[in-house]
């Protein structure tokens, strides 16, 4: 149907709220992006916007459309409504036009229960030009108790908008529409895979996010994500918008977003809340990480003395007169858990003996618990394998293919001829062209690749693959070696191949 308003009307009214920045704010809103570029001489109507929905709650409407469309950009939209329908040209709505600004839904408050409401939505670029008509009329009618009135004739399924990772295990994703969950096991309905390796990361719980009223979000508790690794959510047929519609598999149920590291700030209780500390610090664990290093685990951070050596002794079981020196003390970040370096210690039981230990409230171990005993460790022997070509090659083809997040495949092809014989393969990495390689990972003789991870930009590895017999005895081994490519556009053209293009463009709103 025809607006009354006049071309030249429209751009006065357009040029007002341009220049003043004045907007009759009568609901909550949510935001989407400014269209930027506008031409300097535009006198092209944008299109009629379409798939208007409303949704009445107590005392409101919550009115949605699609994005519009225009030959330069859509500035924003206005809201008509009132109580009796437009149906003919020349007739008005009696209430309105609200300019809501650049968004794509909209409450409108303050409406009396029970009574019926009609609504249209225009568009309006940045040189004042409206849609020449209506959108199709929409109505709904508030009723007391907050409980929607869903539209009968809605027979739009709800989209994924976008979704995005507010900390390393929470994700934001955002719908077209107000949804509803499964009301059984929702997190079943909801995948989340790592876009290059294709490996899951677990959703352990869903719910909608109480913050947002309109109900189009949802949060994902997850797995701890790994930073700036790209991931695909998809979303399945169980979840449905408030009038019952199911998701639809295909380009509208998916969306990527960027992991991250970042943590959630646990609340804190108030100061004055908190109970006064009266508790000591006690042992919770003591175990030998090696020969010359112990590990101790406390109940709760302590402090330690200035020389923090003087707080820790170390004596034989059988003979407490065996002191066993303490070189050096180490605190973790958190102050639970302190490393002590130690002269070198032997595969039996040793004493150890916290002194002045205290922890920030002044509390102090007492001497009957100040004492525990661990088990030492003995130096580890390091094994020399032989090689220089004793044992045949099991394998052939070795090939080293960059992967994602600084990785490097190695893969062979193992000759089922020449396995019985030997008892495993092993692999090497050398970062100087193969002067020295670093210490083997030995793998079984069924193994056909292995990954190496955290190598650097631009740097040349060489790879060795021996094979070793039940002896101990090792090939020769097969040499590769490759140069890792700086990150930029050569490393993202390099697996965007593997990948599929398709994943690292975002899918265009539907017009």
């Amino acid at each position: 149907m025809k607006k009354h308003l006049s071309i030249l009307s429209l751009l006065a009214m357009s040029a007002l709220v341009v220049n003043t920045g004045v907007a009759l704010a009568q609901g909550e809103e949510t935001p989407i992006p400014e269209t930027k570029t506008v031409a300097e001489a535009d006198a092209t109507y944008p299109a009629d916007v379409e798939n208007v929905k409303a949704v009445a709650g107590d005392g409101m409407v919550t009115l949605s459309w699609d994005a519009g469309t225009d030959n330069v950009g859509v500035k924003g939209y206005k809201l008509f409504y009132g109580p009796n329908s437009v149906s003919t040209d020349g007739a008005s709505y009696t209430m309105g036009p609200v300019d809501v600004q650049n968004v794509l839904t909209y409450q409108v408050k303050n409406l009396e229960n029970g009574k019926a409401y009609y609504f249209a939505v225009t568009a309006y670029d940045a040189a004042g030009n409206e849609s020449e008509f209506y959108s199709t009329e929409v109505s709904a009618t508030p009723t007391a108790g907050g409980s929607p009135v869903i539209p009968s004739d809605d027979a739009v399924a709800p989209k994924v908008v976008s979704a995005a990772a507010q900390f390393k295990n929470l994700v934001k994703v955002t719908f077209s529409e107000a949804v509803k969950l499964p009301a059984t096991t929702p997190e079943a309905a909801f995948s989340v895979k790592e876009d290059f390796l294709n490996t899951v990361l677990a959703v352990s719980k869903v719910e909608i996010d109480a913050t947002d009223k309109s109900g189009k979000t949802v949060l994902l508790s997850t797995a701890d994500q790994k930073k700036n690794a790209k991931y695909v959510l998809t979303v399945g047929i169980q979840v449905q918008d408030l009038a019952g519609n199911p998701m639809v598999s295909g380009t509208s149920d998916t969306a990527i977003f960027s992991g991250t590291d970042a943590a959630q700030e646990a609340v804190k209780p108030a100061a004055e809340e908190k109970p006064a500390d009266t508790t000591a610090p006690a042992f919770v664990a003591v175990k030998s990480l090696d020969s010359s290093n112990v590990e101790v685990t406390f109940s709760e951070p302590i402090v330690l003395l200035a020389d923090a050596v003087q707080n820790f002794i170390i004596t034989d079981a059988a003979d407490n007169t065996k002191i066993i020196t303490v070189k050096k003390v180490s605190v973790a970040a958190n102050g639970t858990k302190v490393t002590l370096l130690t002269d070198p210690m032997e595969a039996k039981k040793y004493n150890l003996i916290a002194v002045k230990i205290k922890d920030a409230a002044g509390n102090t171990m007492p001497t009957e618990s100040s004492a525990t005993s661990f088990d030492g460790m003995a130096p580890a022997v390091v094994e020399t394998p032989t090689t220089g070509g004793k044992v045949e090659e099991a394998a052939s083809d070795l090939v080293a293919k960059a992967m994602a997040q600084m990785m490097v495949n190695l893969s062979w092809k193992p000759n089922a001829d020449k396995l019985a014989g030997m008892a495993n393969f092993v692999v090497y990495m050398s970062a100087d062209k193969g002067v020295t390689y670093g210490p083997g990972v030995v793998l079984g003789k069924d193994a056909k690749s292995y990954d190496f991870s955290n190598l650097k930009e631009d740097m040349v590895y060489y790879f060795k693959l021996t094979t070793r017999d039940a002896a101990g005895n090792e090939s020769a081994g097969l040499i590769t070696s490759l140069i890792l490519p700086k990150t930029g556009p050569e490393l993202a053209f390099l697996f965007m191949g593997s990948a599929g293009l398709g994943a690292w463009f975002t899918k265009k709103k539907k017009k």
